[in-house]
């Protein structure tokens, strides 16, 4: 049994894991726009590995948050491989460090249009917010001040002393993998902001 992972959120990652959800391969591409490269790059990574897409049996796709046109890149390849009985599976970035037993924390991340998309937690309890650059960076403070440990899911120097999420996944796919696996986890789409206020024209 071999898995494809896929995320698309920010920048193109994909990976091939083993039985034991261990990387046979990780490719971080850091490219942004992967609409035009996704279908080459897979097809390449697929080959170089010796691997068919018939010998794939599971995707673990990173449902968000992120953009609406990177979100539904990594989800369109997920559905069509879905009609070959493929098994998809899919979670937030910012649950990542709570597989990982992190009880509280926080995760940051651009939500464009000049906001913060801030996501808290402590225990089960939760809090998500948009904020203005500005008054993100004076709750930055605030958050520092507190000690808790800060995450993101790409290197930004905006979020220059917050542990990312991404590197997470690298370095602990078995756990956080077999976690997806075990429990059955497919979640929505996670976008910044509703899709009406996503596309709501700027008043001139």
């Amino acid at each position: 049994m071999k898995s494809l992972f896929l995320d698309t959120s920010e920048k193109l990652v994909l990976g091939i894991l083993d039985d034991n959800f261990d990387w046979i391969d990780y490719l971080d591409t850091n490219e942004k726009k992967g609409s035009g490269v996704l279908h080459g790059i897979l097809f390449e990574l697929l080959k170089s590995n010796n691997i068919n897409i018939k010998d794939i049996s599971n995707v673990f796709t990173m449902a968000g948050p992120g953009s609406y046109t990177g979100m539904r890149l990594g989800e369109g390849l997920a559905q069509a491989l879905e009609l070959f009985n493929i098994k998809i599976y899919s979670i937030y970035h910012f649950d990542i460090p709570k597989i990982l037993n992190v009880t509280e924390g926080q995760w940051f991340s651009r939500a464009f249009k000049g906001e913060v998309f801030v996501y808290s937690w402590n225990g089960e309890n939760e809090n998500y917010s948009l904020l203005k650059e500005e008054a993100f960076r004076e709750q930055l403070l605030i958050y520092q001040s507190e000690g808790k440990q800060s995450y993101t899911h790409a290197k930004d120097d905006l979020f220059i002393n917050c542990e990312q999420t991404t590197n997470l996944i690298k370095k602990n796919p078995s756990h956080i993998f077999k976690h997806l696996y075990n429990n059955n986890i497919r979640k929505e789409l996670y976008y910044y902001r509703p899709l009406e206020l996503e596309f709501k024209q700027t008043a001139i």
